[in-house]
């Protein structure tokens, strides 16, 4: 059923079943608007997405027209930076030349081969048009006389609200992102405001509509325009389309262009909308929030003349392109038929900047791809036979980790590995003490193991009460903040403390961190800990806890192969997870590694280290070709990518050459450390 018969007033008024029908209609334009933006985590689990990941579907030469087109944004170098690369001797222009040949065979022109090519030749260098031959009155005159490619458009690409300003000069785009953030903060809040917002539980649309009547920042009259707006999303989304005179055709797109206003609110609510069946309309309620609010803001301003929409393609600089370009001449034009006027402009169309750019790109990429494998065979060949290395440390192949991983090669024999920092285990931890476990793995995959740290019990039980202290502690702070009375008090209480934390934290920062987090650690006085690899039969848990014999060997086995590292051991191969410290950091979770989901990846390090330990792991892998010698030890350490140290999670007993290692490793490390941050 087509969207047409829904965008009418009267059939907003009619029966439930029609509704319904109407309801899947939208629901299906707005998950398919729903691509231009990605889901966004909660910045306690923040993970990187690719922004555009919904257009994956599409090739880079489309996102970037439709980028170009939407939103003003160009994802293609600029000439000056491809003069510069060319300068510099980064692109081979034989690429380029191959890349134009290519294109010209996959385009029919009827125009002769030697005259286009002239004229992509001279339009690749890059040169703009001259500016007098632009503004010239002859130009003008002939684009005045020229019937070609007289093809207009309406494109609801952008809010309409992003095309008025105010009184004072503002755009009412800027004021309803304004609103909308309010109202997203007051939804989007996870328990951390001492009030909630109210009706929260009737859903995003719902809660908004019962307050809406009470916000100071809308005028009287903005807030008559929503009284008696309808009681569900959809059917408020529906009258609000009705009422800005969007074309069926433009719906999707205008959507879009909504989604894209803020796309990371609206990336939280898609999340959100995914995790749960209790909020799986979140994205409806808002744009439903938000295009009402449009509609009350600009309703002055109704109607809007649709020249403001209109796209129109200027003829004048593809005359001059083939003026300029192209041998053709100011009086040589006129005499041209309308139909070879017509396939001049549309080539001069096609071979525009953006295609230009593309052709120097490409083989910018293609050149870089060819030197990078000739430099590639080259090392292969000069470090055959070189003696093997003292130590093998795999880090997280994300870019932070890859200055120390440059410096520690250059201090000594040791060879550095890039894997995901999950290590291949996808597992949920529970660390000691806590009752809670998180995934440690991508955000996109599940955890199919729990792992628990454990302690003897009669250590664990003073430790509990020692965190428990902590705890208390930080909740009393938090309580005494958000109460009315209570926060009249704190201040005397807190402030001498906090403003000598933050005097020292200003002049002397790291000394004054270490110091902290060295009587935080003595305090907690953290026992030996171990972990539960093998599986336990736990009823209380989702997931298994521990590992069977053949996942440790799985995990084990597949690990291994992802980092080559299947022969040629060396006496120490260390797992390097990556984490970071940070204060009052709401993004912390940024700072420590993505493939664990925001986590600090030493955990995942321990597990998969104290699996290659295992000589039941090690019988089996053998079975399958892969030897571990006996003297080859493997422990787990920790990147702190903040301040590039690196910190032993677990050494088990080593041997005699790991040992070795393990003392080189510690020697050097001051050196590269300063050598990192230099």
């Amino acid at each position: 059923m087509g969207i047409t018969s829904v965008l009418t007033k009267e059939n907003v008024k009619k029966k439930d079943t029609d509704i319904d029908v109407q309801e899947s209609d939208l629901n299906v334009l707005i998950t398919s608007a729903s691509r231009v933006i990605a889901p966004l985590w909660p910045i306690s689990t923040f993970a990187a997405r690719n922004p555009w990941m919904g257009l994956e579907n599409q090739s880079f030469d489309q996102v970037a027209g439709w980028l170009k087109n939407t939103r003003d944004v160009d994802i293609y170098p600029s000439a000056s930076i491809i003069r510069s690369a060319k300068n510099k001797g980064e692109i081979d222009e034989d690429f380029v030349e191959m890349g134009l040949q290519r294109w010209l065979d996959s385009h029919s022109f009827n125009i002769p081969r030697d005259v286009a090519e002239r004229f992509c030749h001279a339009g690749l260098k890059l040169d703009p048009l001259p500016s007098d031959l632009l503004s010239s009155h002859k130009l003008e005159k002939l684009v005045n006389e020229c019937s070609g490619l007289d093809h207009i458009e309406n494109v609801f690409m952008q809010p309409i609200s992003s095309y008025i300003e105010n009184q004072d000069g503002e755009r009412l785009v800027n004021i309803l992102d304004h609103h909308v953030i309010k109202w997203c903060k007051l939804y989007l809040d996870d328990s951390q405001a001492g009030w909630t917002m109210p009706n929260r539980e009737e859903g995003f649309y719902r809660a908004w509509q019962h307050l809406i009547q009470y916000d100071p920042a809308l005028s009287k009259k903005q807030r008559e325009r929503l009284k008696g707006w309808p009681q569900e999303a959809h059917l408020a989304l529906q009258e609000a389309l009705v009422a800005l005179e969007i074309p069926e055709s433009e719906i999707q797109a205008y959507l879009e262009g909504h989604l894209l206003s803020l796309p990371g609110w609206a990336g939280m609510m898609l999340w959100r909308s995914q995790q749960s069946s209790h909020e799986h309309a979140l994205l409806t309620d808002y744009l439903a929030v938000r295009i009402s609010m449009e509609w009350a803001l600009i309703k002055p301003y109704l109607p809007i003349h649709n020249e403001r929409f209109e796209n129109k393609i200027s003829i004048a600089p593809l005359i001059a392109a083939w003026i300029h370009w192209g041998g053709l001449t100011l009086e040589k034009w006129p005499q041209m038929s309308a139909d070879e006027q017509n396939e001049y402009l549309s080539f001069a169309y096609s071979f525009d900047e953006k295609l230009r750019r593309k052709l120097w790109l490409e083989a910018w990429e293609q050149t870089y791809t060819d030197r990078l494998s000739q430099k590639i065979i080259s090392k292969q060949r000069e470090t055959n036979g070189k003696k093997s290395a003292l130590a093998q440390l795999a880090f997280c192949i994300d870019v932070r980790s890859e200055p120390f991983r440059r410096q520690l090669e250059k201090e000594g024999p040791f060879e550095t590995i890039g894997i995901a920092g999950f290590f291949g285990v996808p597992i949920a931890t529970c660390e000691l003490g806590s009752k809670h476990s998180h995934a440690s793995l991508p955000v996109i995959q599940k955890p199919q193991n729990t792992i628990k740290e454990f302690a003897d019990e009669d250590v664990l039980e003073k430790y509990n009460q020692r965190m428990q202290a902590v705890h208390s502690l930080s909740h009393t702070f938090k309580k005494m903040k958000q109460n009315v009375l209570t926060s009249l008090l704190l201040p005397e209480l807190s402030g001498p403390w906090l403003s000598l934390q933050m005097v020292a934290r200003s002049f002397v920062p790291r000394k004054t961190d270490r110091f902290i987090r060295n009587l935080r650690e003595t305090w907690l006085r953290k026992p030996d800990t171990k972990l539960s690899l093998h599986h336990e039969y736990d009823t209380e848990a989702e997931i298994p806890v521990g590992f069977t014999e053949e996942e440790k060997v799985n995990h084990a086995r597949q690990a291994l192969k992802m980092m080559g590292l299947t022969e040629n051991f060396a006496p120490l191969v260390v797992i390097c997870g990556h984490g970071s410290q940070s204060i009052n950091n709401p993004y912390a979770a940024a700072l420590d590694c993505g493939a664990c989901g925001g986590a600090a990846g030493g955990f995942n390090a321990r597990v998969l280290a104290a699996l290659c330990n295992l000589s039941e792991v090690r019988e089996a892998l053998l079975t399958e070709g892969i030897k571990i010698p006996e003297d080859t030890v493997f422990a787990a350490a920790e990147h702190n990518t903040t301040v590039d140290e690196l910190h032993w999670l677990y050494v088990p007993e080593l041997s005699k050459a790991a040992q070795e290692a393990f003392e080189r490793i510690e020697a050097v490390m001051p050196k590269v450390r300063h050598n990192v941050n230099s």
